[in-house]
């Protein structure tokens, strides 16, 4: 049994669903990529402005209360 793309699921409800903020799902993309860059990348291109790494963490913590606000109880 194959299994679903999170990302595209993500987008497809956020789509269909107004409770979502539309800056989460480029957010994962974008989280991603800061993963990528701080975990296998160096040189001058690697670094990550102190503001970025913040904004990211404050989309992050709206992200995870987002999705435990929808699975209220049942988590």
């Amino acid at each position: 049994m194959a299994t679903a793309n999170p990302l595209i699921l993500f987008k497809f409800r956020a789509a269909l669903d107004t409770l979502y903020d539309k800056a989460f799902p480029p957010f994962l993309t974008q989280a991603y990529n800061l993963k990528a860059v701080a975990d296998y990348e160096t040189g001058p291109d690697s670094d990550i402005p102190p503001e970025r790494s913040a904004a990211a963490l404050d989309t992050a913590a709206r992200f995870v209360d987002c999705i435990a606000g929808l699975l209220g109880d049942d988590a």
